[in-house]
């Protein structure tokens, strides 16, 4: 998130900058009310990050990211810099979790059906929204559990929440895992829940792991409704907590999301391409 730091380097080392965009700040501002780095105040930040843009010598996002080329296109004094790569070296998860998919444990089949959020617990991340889809779906099915792994400043008010809207008992505060066990998280779930994710939504692609979210920023235009994931508009809870219990009752619907996500992110995200796209980036 450091984006003006691109600005120390040039003036201090002269050296060319290529920067790729892996967030959209205007989407921060929205989710959370609070800047991207959570020190410095909304409009310092914006000028910043606008000079970060012009010093630039390219500014590169991938072909899928249809939002940030959409964002990056309309910006003047970006457009003529933008490069569009098939790519970008941020959408590949970590080496050793790909590893870990080799030795990971096989799908578990048990009687609960086991809802899955992987990520921090900041207030921008909005996981609140996942407890408050809990409340909807413990109603209709009270087979439904939530895991939430991942740590963060909002793990307490988190917890707090869930007990106040009588939940508590449907969510594990698993804390924070990788490699190995990790990938085990994954594949002993039944759906991946997605908030304001990025790798780990990829992670679970990769897994076998069907995917509900909101349709927000990076997976507009990449992911499509009842054909490779089930999508909702940002903070509609209820529409999560519907689409959730529509992929957990319907058999078809969910192998047919299944096999075309892992499908697509076994091409999409395909770690052998990373080469490939760092030549695509660095070469004229």
């Amino acid at each position: 998130f450091s984006w003006w730091t691109s600005l120390l380097v040039r003036i201090f080392w002269g050296a060319k900058i290529y920067l790729m965009p892996v967030c959209m700040p205007q989407q921060i501002y929205k989710y959370s009310g609070k800047s991207v780095s959570g020190i410095l105040p909304i409009w310092l930040e914006r000028m910043f990050i606008g000079i970060s843009l012009r010093i630039a010598q390219q500014v590169i996002t991938s072909r899928n990211w249809t939002g940030f080329i959409e964002w990056l296109s309309s910006l003047s004094f970006v457009k003529n810099k933008l490069k569009i790569v098939d790519i970008l070296v941020e959408e590949i998860p970590p080496i050793d979790f790909y590893e870990s998919l080799r030795v990971g444990a096989p799908r578990s089949h048990a009687e609960e059906f086991r809802l899955l959020y992987v990520g921090r617990l900041h207030k921008e991340k909005r996981v609140d929204d996942l407890i408050k889809m809990m409340v909807e779906i413990k109603k209709r099915n009270s087979k439904v559990c939530l895991w939430l792994v991942g740590d963060g400043p909002e793990k307490e008010n988190l917890e707090n929440f869930a007990v106040q809207l009588g939940v508590r008992e449907k969510i594990k505060f698993l804390g924070f895992k990788s490699g190995k066990e990790l990938t085990n998280c994954y594949k002993n779930a039944n759906v991946f829940v997605s908030t304001v994710t990025g790798t780990s939504l990829r992670e679970a692609a990769l897994c076998g792991l069907p995917v509900v979210a909101y349709n927000i920023d990076w997976l507009k235009g990449l992911l499509i409704h009842e054909e490779n994931a089930l999508l909702v508009e940002f903070e509609d809870v209820q529409g999560l907590a519907a689409q959730v219990l529509r992929i957990l009752s319907d058999r078809s619907l969910r192998e047919k999301i299944t096999a075309n996500l892992q499908k697509f992110a076994a091409e999409r995200w395909d770690i052998q391409k990373v080469a490939f796209s760092l030549k695509q980036i660095f070469e004229p």
